[in-house]
């Protein structure tokens, strides 16, 4: 059987031409990672408007000890949530950090005791929230490395027990 010429020609032009296979195209996003008492948190960039010290936090009687009290942003009051407290690990020392959350115009704030710094990682770089958070998993999209749970600001503003005070 005889070669034909034309599509030996087309074939190494195919392989003079051939790029290495084409890179899988992921979302890449940022996230402000952070610590509260003995968890690791990220945050997604797009979620987060402001971090900033915490200077005062006046606590709310009666409250659930998820709010840990609330705070003055820009002349308005914001609800101050505690991952520690919402997760069961029990509140760590005093947060030193509080970061600013907004989804859908609603803002809250988040306490932190520790600013890990920004981080760039694709979808595929997460896995599922472990089971055993029960409901206390509806806040996150996974985790991050085996360690950092990655926060989705709509749950949390849609989790009523982690989102109202009362």
């Amino acid at each position: 059987m005889a070669v034909d010429p034309v599509e030996a020609l087309l074939e190494r032009r195919a392989a003079r031409y051939a790029r290495p296979g084409a890179p899988v195209l992921t979302t890449v996003v940022e996230y402000a990672a952070f610590g509260r008492g003995s968890g690791h948190y990220a945050l997604p960039l797009v979620s987060l408007r402001e971090v900033r010290p915490l200077r005062h936090l006046a606590r709310v009687p009666g409250a659930s000890p998820v709010v840990a009290g609330v705070f003055q942003f820009r002349g308005e009051l914001l609800s101050a949530h505690d991952l520690a407290a919402w997760l069961g690990t029990g509140p760590g020392a005093r947060a030193e950090w509080v970061l600013v959350v907004e989804h859908a115009g609603a803002r809250l704030g988040l306490l932190a005791d520790t600013l890990a710094g920004i981080e760039r990682l694709g979808a595929s770089e997460w896995s599922a929230v472990p089971v055993t958070l029960g409901e206390r998993g509806a806040c996150f999209r996974g985790v991050l490395g085996g360690q950092r749970l990655l926060l989705e600001p709509e749950r949390l503003f849609s989790t009523p027990a982690f989102f109202r005070a009362f």
